[in-house]
């Protein structure tokens, strides 16, 4: 890398607490019946603590409704044996309630829903064996190695070969050492942008690459469909989400294990963008309940120590690659929701797409091209900068109090309202942090330059009729772009400068580098060229919904003020 990398040279760092038994994730896994217990009664605590009796007999009857069509519509081969007879007795105990057969109405609403309870928090809790992590530390390194090796290499022969490194192809980026600092004395909780189904492979990889003891995450139940991937993600850390399942019992229970979790010192990971980008464009919203959850366990810290309590610190992490795999199935899909009828689906697009995880880290590891991991700046859960002693900073770089934000009348007051308002403010801190973190690859610049071009030749096209147009009216004359493309870096570099967003070295090179390394990036993947030059030299693109979906990368940064 030249004299400008943003990225730090981590091969493999130690882990920041060696000795296992001081782990939470360990401890609350030895007693993990009493935990499932734990979860279940606080969940049905809250359920009656937010809900009238009336309320509640809604939610039954919309939970059994709901989880009738999923067992009959979709369903999974991990799925309990006896889900039928189990709704099937609900049924008949809300039928007797609905017609006055049961005289305490109150107690018996309460079993069912303690019964609803305890056999959720039993599903969505996973396990965390020390043994397998053991394993899988040692293991995994090794298979990716392999598989990288092996994808890369002419012959079966080179398998195994280890000339080629993770570290050639995931590089870091970000507070490092202020993440490991702080992971010693608080909570930390990596919150990811999510463009792929690799995210959760390279993202872990980073996390345990850099010393962070094993985290809690969710997995799709879909995944526990396979005997093998399921009994390793249960033993390491991962709880079930059953995305079917929509429910609000359902809902408020998964929160509460999110909740105790934190609460108890355990590591985290989740999406809050909640699934894959679809556009291809960094998250501009999150999905506020999870997130919640980390303003409400914080809450909880400090009413059990008003004065020694335990921080938990949300790390934004951004997630950058050259192409990402699955884009063609991805942009088919935004395009298709937003555009509804303007929209007519391509019948050349590859809907399978890659079938198996093993399959994507096949096809990511066999090119050329790179991906970049950047740990943004650690925060409270108000969003305030935190130092390596775990203190909060406000914006005038006063150490502060944070327990204070709970404070009324100098008492710490439950106010979910409140809670709610801060957890707005989170996420919109956290989205600022995004962007400044946001890596930018020579790939990304020249597919928005040319997108760019291409519509301000067609002012008057909306996006629907843009995407058609015939090849003919998409071409760019090589001056013009060029002129574009230098203009569009030149202002990158300036936001660069002010600490707005990060670039990649390559972005350094000369111009002419710039696009050769850009366009063997783009095109490495897909069957039709999402940027190419034409014979006489001019630039266009082969499929504009690729083209759109990798423009989309740099949207809202302002570079469309810098192209004309």
């Amino acid at each position: 890398m030249s004299k400008s990398s943003i990225y730090k040279d981590v091969q493999k760092l130690n882990l920041v607490t060696p000795d296992y038994k001081k782990w939470p994730i360990y401890n609350i896994f030895e007693n993990r019946d009493d935990f499932v217990q734990e979860v279940a009664w606080q969940a049905i605590d809250e359920i009656f603590k937010r809900n009238s009796i009336a309320d509640i007999k809604e939610q039954l009857a919309s939970a059994y409704y709901l989880e009738k069509i999923r067992i009959k519509t979709d369903p999974y081969k991990v799925d309990l044996d006896d889900e039928n007879e189990f709704w099937k007795s609900v049924k008949i105990r809300m039928t007797d309630l609905m017609v006055g057969n049961v005289e305490n109405e109150k107690n018996e609403i309460k079993t069912v829903v303690e019964d609803i309870v305890k056999r959720y928090a039993e599903e969505i809790t996973g396990d965390f064996k020390i043994s397998t992590y053991r394993f899988a530390q040692g293991m995994v390194p090794v298979i990716l190695r392999r598989v990288l090796n092996s994808a890369r290499a002419k012959y079966i022969k080179k398998f195994y070969s280890n000339k080629y490194l993770l570290s050639d192809k995931i590089h870091y980026t970000g507070h490092i050492d202020l993440i490991r600092q702080l992971a010693t004395k608080a909570t930390i909780i990596f919150v990811p942008t999510h463009f792929s189904n690799l995210d959760n492979i390279l993202i872990g990889w980073a996390i345990e690459s850099i010393g962070i003891p094993p985290v809690i995450y969710g997995a799709g139940l879909n995944l526990f469909n396979s005997r093998i991937l399921g009994y390793y993600m249960s033993r390491l850390g991962a709880y079930k989400l059953d995305r079917r399942k929509k429910n609000d019992i359902y809902l408020e229970t998964l929160k509460t294990y999110s909740r105790i979790s934190i609460e108890k010192g355990c590591h985290y990971l989740f999406y809050p963008g909640g699934t894959r980008s679809r556009s291809g464009m960094l998250e501009s919203r999150f999905k506020l309940g999870l997130l919640g959850t980390a303003v409400d366990a914080q809450f909880e810290n400090c009413k059990k120590n008003e004065t020694d309590y335990k921080k938990v610190i949300l790390v934004p992490t951004v997630i950058n690659y050259h192409f990402v795999l699955e884009a063609k199935q991805l942009i088919e899909q935004h395009l298709k929701s937003e555009g509804k009828e303007k929209y007519f689906l391509n019948n050349e697009a590859d809907i399978k797409g890659a079938s198996t995880v093993l399959n994507l880290m096949w096809k990511f590891f066999s090119t050329e091209s790179e991906s970049a991991i950047s740990f943004g700046q650690p925060m409270d859960i108000f969003g305030n900068k935190v130092n390596a002693l775990g203190e909060s900073h406000d914006k005038q770089a006063r150490v502060i109090d944070i327990s204070n934000y709970f404070r009324k009348d100098n008492e710490l007051v439950e106010d979910d309202q409140r809670n709610s308002v801060y957890t707005k403010m989170l996420s919109d801190q956290l989205l600022k942090e995004y962007r400044k973190s946001s890596v930018v690859f020579t790939s990304h610049i020249v597919a928005y330059t040319v997108y760019e071009l291409i519509k301000k030749m067609h002012p008057k096209l909306d996006l629907y009729n843009l995407l058609r147009l015939p090849s003919d009216d998409r071409i760019i004359a090589k001056d013009t772009f060029i002129k574009n493309l230098e203009n569009a870096i030149q202002f990158l570099k300036s936001k660069a400068d002010e600490g707005s967003i990060l670039l990649d070295p390559k972005l350094h090179n000369s111009t002419e580098d710039i696009i050769e390394h850009a366009l063997s990036n783009l095109g490495i993947y897909h069957k039709e060229r999402v940027v190419y030059q034409t014979k006489q030299g001019d630039f266009t693109s082969e499929n504009m919904n690729l083209l759109y979906y990798y423009h989309n990368r740099l949207y809202g940064f302002g570079i469309q003020y810098h192209i004309s």
